[in-house]
């Protein structure tokens, strides 16, 4: 089994490496931890680039790679810190909806990541949990 990266998964890690290091400084994690902002004008370039879209399916509009093109991204955005809904929506919902989503599900959400209309995560609800339903 060959474990190495592809030239192209490496030259996805680079892209995303220098993007991150130009696009999400320190300081800017700073500001969204201390300050409770949202980092939009990074959330907007990385919807642009398809990164949330990475397992989405092209046939969806998403960029149809794989877990491991998904696991170097997922690294560098941990690397750096990155805030914003990134690693919720593109490593937990969107594969989530791939494996359990009716049909009717994957066409409602698929499409809405990757076109960045819409962010995703995974919750658990215990029996006779308090829940909480948007109005």
């Amino acid at each position: 089994m060959d474990l190495e990266l592809t030239d192209e998964q490496l030259e996805l890690r680079d892209t995303v490496r220098s993007f991150l290091a130009k696009e999400c400084p320190i300081g800017l994690v700073r500001e969204v931890v201390e300050k409770g902002t949202r980092p939009e004008r990074l959330w907007a370039s990385m919807v642009e680039l398809g990164w949330p879209a990475l397992l989405v399916p092209e046939s969806a509009g998403g960029v149809g790679l794989g877990f491991v093109e998904l696991a170097v991204l997922a690294e560098e955005a941990g690397r750096t810190l990155t805030p914003g809904p990134f690693l919720a929506t593109a490593t937990q919902f969107v594969p989530a909806v791939l494996e359990a989503g009716s049909p009717e599900q994957q066409e409602r959400f698929l499409g809405a990541v990757a076109r960045g209309e819409t962010t995703g995560t995974l919750a658990v609800a215990d029996d006779g949990g308090i829940t909480a339903r948007r109005q």
